[in-house]
C-alpha cells in the first residue's frame, strides 16, 4: 500500500510557513512522520544535513546493515535498519548509512550493489561523541536534524546535554550568518515523553511549551528569538487511521497510549502549576536562577506555599542558584520542607520550569 502524504505530518510545511526561524522544536506521537519528513526535505531541497542521535550505540545500529557480515552481502542478503529504509521504499531511493568511527557515519546515494557513487548527502553523528571529535568541519551542512532530542523516561540523560546541543549547533554553524549565508537550521524531533528535557531548558521555552499546553495551541512562534515550536496535535486524519491499530486499541486509555498516539505529556504532573490567588500569602525567601528571581511566598495558616516571579519589595533572604554554597543552603534551608509539602499538595508553582526545579533539585545540583 503505497503512502498517504495527507494524512501525514511534513516539516517543510512549517519551514515555508516560519522561514526566518532557527530553531524549530517539533513534538509528534509515534510514526506522524516527523524524521520521515525531515529527510525526504532536506534531500528534496538539495540541503546537507547532520543527522544526530543522543548515543554511539544509536549510530552503530542505524549503520549495522553495511557493516554485517561480508559473506552476507556477497551472496546478497543484507539488513538495512537506516531512518531512509522507508524513504528507499516509497521513493525508489537507495540511501545508506556507513560508520566512519565511533559514533560518525555519513549517508551516502549509492548503486544497485550498494556502493556509495557521490559524496554524501549528509552526515550521522552522536551527541555523546561530539567532546571526541575536535576541529572537524560541518560548515557545508545546512540543517542539523536532531532525532529524538527528548530522552525517554529509561534513557540516561548526558550530562550538560542541552548545552551540547548548542555547542555542537555552533561548531557547525561557524561563521556562516557572518558571511552572508542563510542560519543553520536546527530541527527538532521527539514524541512527548517529557515536557522539561535538556534541549527546551536550555533554549528556556519549557515554560512556553507548558503555556501552550494549557491554553491548546499547537503553533508557536517565539518572533524576537526566532524559535518555532509546534505541538502536533492537529493531525485528526492520522490520528483517526492510527486508532485502528490494534497496539492503540488495547493502550488508547493508558498513561502511554495518550502519549504515542494523542501526543499528551502523560508522563507529567501539572496539577501544581498555574495561577493562584495570593491573598493571605507573605514573602519568605526568594532566589535567582538562571538570571531570573523568583519569590517563594507562605500561607501560614495553612503551610502552603505558592512560588512565582511576581515580585515582593519585602526584606527577605536571597538565594543565588549561580553558587555552589547558596545551592546547598537553599536545600538544607527551605528545600527538604518544599518538597515534603509538594507531596502533601501545598506548593503551587506559577512556572513548570519552577516545579521541575524543585522536584528535582538535588539531582540538578549534584546535592
Amino acid at each position: 500500500m503505497t503512502r498517504n502524504d495527507k494524512i501525514y505530518y511534513d516539516v517543510m510545511d512549517d519551514i515555508a510557513a516560519y522561514p526566518n526561524a532557527w530553531c524549530y522544536i517539533v513534538f509528534g506521537g509515534r510514526a506522524t512522520g516527523k524524521t520521515y519528513s525531515g529527510l525526504r526535505g532536506a534531500v528534496s531541497n538539495n540541503h546537507k544535513f547532520v543527522y544526530c542521535k543522543r548515543t554511539v550505540n544509536d549510530v552503530k545500529i542505524l549503520c549495522a546493515g553495511n557493516t554485517v557480515n561480508k559473506k552476507m552481502q556477497e551472496a546478497g542478503y543484507g539488513v538495512d535498519l537506516s531512518p531512509f529504509k522507508s524513504l528507499n521504499r516509497d521513493f525508489g531511493w537507495n540511501y545508506r548509512a556507513f560508520q566512519i568511527f565511533d559514533g560518525l557515519g555519513a549517508f551516502f546515494a549509492c548503486t544497485i550493489d550498494n556502493k556509495p557513487k557521490s559524496d554524501p548527502v549528509g552526515y550521522l553523528l552522536s551527541l555523546s561523541s561530539v567532546s571526541k571529535y575536535k576541529g572537524f568541519d560541518l560548515s557545508d551542512c545546512d540543517w542539523m536534524i536532531f532525532d529524538e532530542f527528548v530522552p525517554k523516561i529509561y534513557d540516561r540523560k548526558l550530562r550538560g546535554e542541552g548545552d551540547q546541543i548548542l555547542d555542537l549547533y555552533q561548531t557547525i554553524s561557524r561563521d556562516r550568518e557572518i558571511r552572508g549565508k542563510p542560519a543553520l537550521k536546527l530541527i527538532c524531533f521527539a514524541n512527548a515523553d517529557e515536557i522539561a528535557s535538556p534541549l527546551t531548558n536550555v533554549l528556556e521555552v519549557t515554560d512556553n511549551i507548558a503555556a501552550m499546553l494549557n491554553l491548546h495551541i499547537p503553533l508557536l512562534y517565539i518572533e524576537d528569538r526566532k524559535i518555532f515550536i509546534h505541538h502536533i496535535t492537529d493531525n485528526v486524519n492520522f490520528k483517526s487511521k492510527a486508532k485502528e491499530a490494534l497496539i492503540y486499541k488495547a493502550m488508547e486509555n493508558t498513561v502511554w497510549g495518550r502519549m504515542a498516539l494523542e501526543n499528551d505529556f502523560a508522563y507529567n504532573d501539572f496539577s501544581q502549576t498555574g495561577k493562584f490567588n495570593m491573598k493571605n500569602f507573605r514573602p519568605i525567601f526568594k532566589y535567582i536562577y538562571k538570571n531570573k528571581t523568583y519569590y517563594v511566598y507562605l500561607k501560614d495558616d495553612t503551610g502552603e506555599f505558592f512560588i512565582t516571579d511576581s515580585a515582593s519589595n519585602a526584606t527577605i533572604p536571597c538565594y543565588d542558584l549561580s553558587k555552589n554554597a547558596d545551592q546547598g543552603r537553599l536545600n538544607l534551608d527551605y528545600g527538604i520542607m518544599i518538597r515534603q509539602a509538594m507531596l502533601d499538595d501545598r506548593v503551587k508553582f506559577k512556572q513548570y520550569t519552577q516545579y521541575d526545579l524543585f522536584k528535582n533539585f538535588t539531582k540538578i545540583f549534584n546535592l
